[in-house]
Formats: structure tokens, sequence, C-alpha cells
């Protein structure tokens, strides 16, 4: 059972107790942009990249951007904050997954094709399944996603 209202009190919690962290921000964010509140998401995002912007993980925040763009439909900004995610850390998944499902989304098909090849040299493991690593809380938006990834080439 997924507790999004518990996670999201505790990350609020922590974000009041310190306000100069920025991984609780970074991670409030990222849950906002799982909760489909994309303008909060990016919010809590762009500070944690301010208070530090040369964190090693700030690929994170990177992914949890182009999230955020991805849910509100803004797939270009989407591509551009998955690849810069990548850039960072070729090695996180769901970049690619935001990447893909975003040419997917724009009707490019070969780019999408490209980034599951890319994917997969760094990641030769990688399916669909693994995006339940990352629980949208829309059902709907998830299946998209699911789809999209799919339809790029990913395998279940």
């Amino acid at each position: 059972m997924l507790k999004y209202d518990e996670s999201l009190a505790s990350l609020e919690r922590a974000v009041a107790l310190n306000p100069n962290c920025s991984l609780a921000y970074g991670s409030l964010g990222t849950l906002l942009g799982i909760l489909g509140r994309s303008d909060e998401a990016i919010a809590n995002q762009e500070i944690a990249i301010r208070s530090n912007p040369l964190d090693p993980s700030i690929f994170f925040r990177f992914s949890g951007l182009a999230l955020a763009h991805y849910m509100a439909g803004r797939f270009e900004t989407a591509i551009e904050w998955a690849e810069r995610a990548i850039h960072r850390m070729p090695r996180w998944y769901f970049a690619h997954f935001v990447l893909a499902a975003s040419h997917v989304a724009l009707g490019h098909e070969e780019d999408a094709v490209k980034t599951v090849k890319s994917c997969q040299k760094v990641l030769p493991d990688i399916c669909v399944n693994d995006l339940d690593r990352v629980p949208l809380k829309d059902t709907d938006k998830l299946n998209e996603l699911r789809a999209r990834l799919f339809k790029a080439g990913f395998a279940k």
C-alpha cells in the first residue's frame, strides 16, 4: 500500500525543520511530481538545485524536473531535463524512460528508438516493469507512460 499522504507530510516536515536541506526539497519535488503537482514539483526542484548546485546526485533533481514537465504535458522541456540527467548519470534509468516517452508523445519515433537503444547499452536488463519503482499516483498517467515506453521499444 502506497502512503502518498504520509510521505508528503514527512517531506514537508523535513523542509520545515531544515529549510537549507537541498535533499529535502529535491525529494519533496520528486514526490510532488509523482503526485502530478507539477508546478510545485518544479519550484522545489529549483530550490534544491540553487541551494546545492554542485551536488553529485543533481541528476535526480534534473530527472525530477523532467518528470514534472512530462506530467504537465510539456514534453520538449521534459526532454531537455531528461537529457541533462542522463548526461550526468547515464545509468539512471528513469531519465531514459521520461526521455523515450516524451519523444513518443511528440511523435519523434526515431528519437524514442534511439533512446531505448542508448539505455540498453548501459542497462541491458532494463524493462518497463522497472517503472514500478516510481509509482505515479494517477493510474491513467502511469498507464499512458507505460504504453509510450512499449511503443518506444522497451520490453515488458
